[in-house]
Parts: structure tokens; sequence; C-alpha cells
């Protein structure tokens, strides 16, 4: 018996490619990459120098149960600021019952920078705002 059998030639360009998975070594330069990228962007930043003075009065209230009032006026990048402040008589007696003077400099010093700094994140959010107007 003879069998019949038809040929066909199919032509196909068949494009093998070979993927890989990342190794330790490639993550480890790429990782290194995008460290440097960053260091390189923070360093062409320009930051400002801040120039800070300040002055401080404290006034004692009629009564010492009263507390004192502190001012302070100060210049932070030739901006001029007033604060005004009302310590009442538990809060410096707390602030001021281990060390009178300590105590006294350690409240001053926390109601100040918490206005400055107060001021000073401010003008950075002002800045990444405008940031990401563009």
């Amino acid at each position: 018996m003879k069998k019949n059998y038809n040929y066909t030639t199919v032509n196909s360009n068949v494009r093998v490619t070979e993927e890989k998975a990342p190794t330790d070594e490639s993550i480890k330069l790429l990782n290194e990459f995008q460290e440097k990228a960053r260091e390189n962007l923070v360093d062409s930043i320009h930051v400002k120098n801040n120039v800070f003075e300040a002055v401080a009065l404290f006034f004692q209230n009629k009564f010492p149960k009263d507390g004192f009032t502190m001012m302070i006026k100060f210049e932070l990048n030739g901006i001029e600021y007033k604060e005004k402040f009302d310590i009442d008589g538990m809060e410096y007696y707390e602030a001021t019952k281990q060390d009178a003077i300590g105590g006294r400099y350690n409240l001053f010093l926390n109601k100040l920078a918490l206005r400055v700094s107060s001021i000073m994140l401010q003008s950075v959010l002002d800045d990444i705002v405008h940031f990401k107007a563009f």
C-alpha cells in the first residue's frame, strides 16, 4: 500500500532571548548607583545660612503664684519677631524646683526653640509647596 505525504515548507523567524534574573552583584551595583545619585542630588542643593540673634526679658507678675511673663525679641534671617509667653506659677515652679537658674534657662530655651523651629519649618514647607507647583 502506498502512502501519500504532502510536505509544506513554512518560513518563519524565531527570536530567542535569554533573560536572566538579577544577581546579587548586579543588585548591589544598582543600589550603589542609586545611593550615589541621591548623594549628588543633595550635594547640588545650596542651603542658606541662618542668622539668629535674640534677647529675652522675664517679668514677674504681681503675685508669685501668677507666674512670669517672658518677652523675646529675636531676628532670624533678617526678619524681626517679638513673642510673649505667659508662664504660670506652677509651670515655673516645676521648671525651677531643682535648679532655679538652670530651670529658668531651660524654660526659656524650650519656649524659644518651639517658636523658632515652627518659623523655620514653615519656611521649608513653603519651599516644598512652591517646588511642587512646577
